[in-house]
């Protein structure tokens, strides 16, 4: 970790330790003078790639690199608003710049039961807070690319599937395409689900305020029973997009013992009952639900479903009511 740049508070550091940064950062544990300590990362070179890349491509890596780290500072203080109001804790942004950003050192703990009920209770409260559009004041981005924050005119851009598809798919397919990375029967397929996106988005749903990346490596299990949310892609979007990318990688759920695993479907499966308006999917479910379609109604865990992440599907239904 270099030494510090302009723009950033002057900070008495006493000792830095390596930790874990991911693929875009190097990070530090930091020991102030006064006993504080501090995370900080600080942005690696724009990584080179290996194969063909379009002009166009080589852009977008570049563009989302020079914005990583004030991207996540945004989104971090914007969903502390949020966490202010009951909703998932966030860490505090002590300073930020384009190559730097440093925050509240928060002290690792363990998934337990009771702490996914309550990160369900506050997700749902911070997913309520709403946003005022689709999108974010702020240029965004996902690892090294950009990620198109400018929300949509008003009309159109009120609805969320053609935010989706304009922000987020189509420029990601130009991308691939372009970089030759994708088959023609691939991109043919994602261009019909452009097409059919008004019918494949479902109810429209006000913009909710999203992390915008939540794998299950952006949830920090910490001390105390508390689960933070970390390294946000934040905008105004649609819960489910939250709720899929915990499904997606998997994250610890509980199956009647005391030792938590990781699986995919009972999460997802009991995240779903849990919120008004999303049916569970009972292929999903883990083992198979034996409840009829009729039984899978908010806020409920039909007999047969996977109580595997009861703590936070309750969390999310209490947080509703």
């Amino acid at each position: 970790m270099s030494e510090q740049g302009s723009g950033s508070p002057q900070l008495d550091v006493v000792s830095i330790a390596p930790v874990g940064g991911g693929d875009t950062c190097i990070a530090a544990r930091l020991t102030l003078a006064d006993g504080t300590v501090l995370f900080a990362k600080e942005r690696r070179s724009v990584p080179g790639g290996s194969g063909q890349r379009s002009a166009a491509g080589k852009r977008a890596r570049s563009d989302g690199w020079d914005v990583v780290l004030t991207s996540e500072a945004n989104g971090l203080r914007w969903l502390s608003e949020a966490a202010a109001h009951g909703g998932a804790p966030v860490p505090g942004v002590v300073a930020s710049t384009e190559a730097r950003l440093v925050l509240q050192w928060i002290e690792p703990g363990r998934p337990t039961a009771g702490a996914a009920e309550g990160f369900g209770r506050q997700l749902a409260r911070t997913h309520r807070s709403g946003a005022p559009r689709f999108g974010a004041s702020w240029a965004g981005a996902i690892g090294p690319l950009p990620l198109d924050n400018r929300p949509m005119v008003p009309g159109a851009g009120h609805r969320w599937g053609t935010f989706y598809v304009t922000r987020r798919i189509a420029p990601f397919l130009r991308l691939a395409v372009d970089a030759g990375s994708m088959a023609e029967g691939d991109r043919q397929s994602v261009e019909q689900v452009i097409e059919r996106i008004a019918e494949l988005a479902g109810p429209e749903e006000e913009p909710a305020r999203i992390h915008g990346d939540l794998w299950s490596g952006n949830l920090m299990w910490g001390a105390e029973d508390r689960v933070w949310l970390v390294d946000p892609a934040a905008h105004g979007g649609h819960r489910e997009t939250d709720l899929a990318m915990l499904a997606l990688f998997g994250a610890p759920i509980w199956t009647g013992s005391s030792t938590p695993t990781t699986r995919n479907g009972p999460w997802l499966s009991a995240i779903r009952t849990g919120c008004p308006s999303i049916s569970c999917t009972r292929s999903w479910c883990t083992p198979p639900c034996s409840a009829p379609p009729t039984a899978h109604r908010p806020g409920l865990l039909p007999a047969g479903c996977s109580a595997g992440a009861r703590g936070l599907v309750l969390g999310m239904v209490g947080a509703q009511n």
